[in-house]
């Protein structure tokens, strides 16, 4: 048995405030935040559930880290797959247990490991998964993706149906023509573009805060960044404006030789582009 983890008024007033942090996710917030409204409707049970869902956008604006964000909102583990190295369907679906070596895909493992039946998976790069057809990583996902269907799932280690209909599938792609038409048929694509304008400096407000909370150094740093160094940031993707700051970071202590009051500078910022970063030998 796994309980249903249910939305709650908690979790609207969480999306609420990640509309703040992602701005460029608003569309796929409201769509969490519209399943959450449309949960506490149910009697009896205020399941959070919401239909597969594909974000779609250039690398780097945030798609994979907002959708981990929801799932700590909800309560429920989250299970990323990246789909660029899945070779094999049998690590979704299982291996056959005719093979000594017989193994549970990982929906079984989520399900049986976690305290929920409905956690998030987040099928990440779904484009760049292989396309060998004897290997297809992707044949399970048509029977997980269609909710009736997933109620009757069978892990082919275990060979037992299982109810997998719970479950909260998300997707991340970069191209979406690279994804077969019946598979794309069963998500809903939002699309996610690139931070802009006045939204660029609180993503970056954002970042910079998120990593101060995550290495514990939030008596070390300033609590927000200066103008001109958000400005001088605003050419790059979320992703990219994290490791620039977190080198930041580390030339700032270095520079002022110490391990508090530290004041970061334009100066610590490398602001190469990719296209100015050789990769070579040195003789």
């Amino acid at each position: 048995y796994r309980q249903l983890m249910p939305a709650t008024n908690q979790l609207v007033k969480g999306i609420s405030e990640l509309k703040l942090r992602y701005p460029n996710c608003i569309e796929f917030l409201e769509y969490i935040e519209q399943f959450s409204m449309l949960s506490l409707c149910r009697e009896n049970s205020n399941q959070m559930y919401f239909p597969p869902i594909l974000l779609a956008g250039p690398p780097g604006v945030g798609k994979t880290a907002v959708i981990r964000e929801v799932a700590i909102l909800i309560g429920v583990a989250c299970k990323q797959l990246d789909m660029a190295t899945v070779t094999s369907g049998c690590v979704i679906s299982g291996s056959s247990s005719v093979w000594s070596d017989a193994k549970a895909g990982c929906i079984v493992d989520l399900l049986r490991d976690g305290v929920a039946a409905n956690p998030v998976v987040i099928l990440d790069e779904i484009d760049k998964s292989s396309s060998d057809a004897k290997y297809n990583p992707l044949g399970g996902l048509y029977t997980l993706l269609e909710k009736e269907a997933a109620e009757k799932f069978t892990d082919e280690a275990l060979d037992i149906p299982i109810n997998a209909s719970h479950i909260l599938y998300t997707a991340t792609a970069n191209d979406l023509n690279c994804i077969p038409v019946p598979l794309l048929s069963r998500f809903l694509v939002i699309n996610i573009d690139d931070v802009k304008e006045a939204h660029h400096k609180v993503v970056t407000q954002s970042i910079y805060r998120s990593i101060l909370e995550k290495e514990n150094m939030n008596n070390a740093f300033e609590n927000n960044l200066k103008n001109d160094i958000c400005h001088a940031l605003e050419a790059f993707s979320p992703r990219e404006i994290k490791q620039i700051l977190l080198r930041a970071m580390a030339k700032t202590a270095y520079r002022q030789k110490r391990v508090n009051a530290l004041s970061m500078a334009v100066c610590d910022l490398d602001l190469r582009g990719r296209d100015e970063k050789k990769m070579g030998f040195v003789w």
